[in-house]
């Protein structure tokens, strides 16, 4: 009877539940490590991310058969608010080339026997800048336990070319234009500072709070604010990658 009450009450805990549990953790402990802790001036993220399009003709990686659309980002943190609330601005590039897909008359994909898509002799390339701001939080600091988990939320402009490359040469098609989007993410920071003494010695040197491996992915829904752009549906999509984080 005692075991049987026991999985009763676990199996009553949601998934909601659980979230609402973990964000109070996640807060409690931030809360008690925000008086303590020294607030940075500024930081850096520099990340390379596979890219992942909703568009299928961008890129065949949606469903993890290829691999290579690389997006490029950095973001600068402007300094840390009270409880470690910091905005920030981003740049990304990206260049890629895609395959595009055979189609049936009726403009819909042509599917193999297995159910995916048959390549034809056309690529379409493209290239992107991005330009975006938001704001960011760490969930405690570093001194407090070397992996801190973060989420951020902002938005992001994407301008670039997209050009079909095709043997038929009356057919050469070359589009412009942006989409406005956002951004939203999370991941971890894993500090390369192990000790105190490293971290007062790399302060005192460098300046710099803390440094280490940043792993994150990002949701990227796109077409807010459209142009151009014929040739493709729009730029959402999502991304994971990792990169360097620096504090100071």
């Amino acid at each position: 009877m005692f075991f049987k009450q026991r999985i009763d009450v676990y199996s009553a805990l949601t998934m909601k539940d659980l979230s609402y549990l973990l964000m109070f953790v996640c807060f409690a402990v931030q809360s008690h490590d925000a008086d303590a802790a020294s607030t940075s001036a500024g930081s850096l993220e520099v990340t390379v991310s596979q890219r992942f399009w909703s568009d299928q003709r961008l890129s065949r990686v949606n469903g993890f058969s290829q691999w290579g659309a690389l997006s490029f980002d950095a973001a600068a943190g402007l300094g840390e608010f009270a409880y470690r609330i910091e905005p920030y601005v981003s740049f990304g590039f990206i260049r890629d080339t895609a395959n595009l897909p055979l189609l049936n008359s009726d403009g819909s994909y042509l599917l193999d026997s297995n159910g995916n898509l048959q390549d034809s002799a056309d690529d379409l390339r493209y290239t992107f800048f991005a330009a975006g701001f938001g704001v960011k939080q760490r969930m405690w600091s570093p001194t407090f336990f070397r992996v801190v988990p973060f989420y951020k939320i902002g938005m992001i402009y994407r301008y670039g070319w997209v050009k079909k490359l095709t043997e038929a040469v009356d057919e050469q098609l070359k589009s412009s234009g942006g989409d406005l989007g956002l951004e939203i993410g999370g991941g971890v920071v894993f500090s390369f500072f192990d000790d105190d003494s490293l971290r007062s010695d790399m302060g005192q040197t460098w300046d710099l709070q803390d440094f280490g491996m940043l792993l994150q992915v990002r949701y990227l829904p796109g077409d807010w604010f459209r142009h151009g752009l014929g040739l493709v549906a729009g730029t959402s999509g999502w991304d994971f990658g990792l990169g360097l984080a620096l504090d100071w």
